[in-house]
């Protein structure tokens, strides 16, 4: 039963790489994301707190919370 049981699971998660400009649009959506830059450094804005991540950092943004994200210029 449990082989069978485990055959059936999916993946609870999607993993889309993605560039961020200068400014982006503030937004939400239904779903909670999990932001790791690969390079570069990203200015972010949850919930009105500002910080900013680079690399070997990461911040999570709760599904419907507000939100901007803006590439930190080198």
């Amino acid at each position: 039963m449990f082989q069978s049981m485990a055959m059936q699971l999916i993946a609870p998660f999607t993993l889309d790489l993605r560039s961020y400009g200068a400014q982006g649009d503030a937004h939400h959506h239904a779903y909670a994301q999990f932001v790791l830059p690969l390079a570069g450094r990203l200015l972010l804005d949850i919930g009105g707190r500002e910080r900013l991540v680079g690399q070997g950092q990461g911040a999570f943004v709760e599904a419907g919370m507000r939100h901007t994200q803006a590439a930190d210029a080198p």
